[in-house]
């Protein structure tokens, strides 16, 4: 796992977000840098 995509998951943890919330957020950011 590289340290941004770790530190991101921190992130949404101390925020309290959900899963659900934390896999969709992973999802669309992959593919906003698959994109570019």
């Amino acid at each position: 796992m590289s340290p941004l995509r770790k530190r991101m998951i921190e992130d949404m943890q101390l925020r309290n977000l959900s899963k659900s919330t934390q896999r969709a957020y992973l999802h669309y950011i992959i593919g906003l840098a698959r994109f570019y």
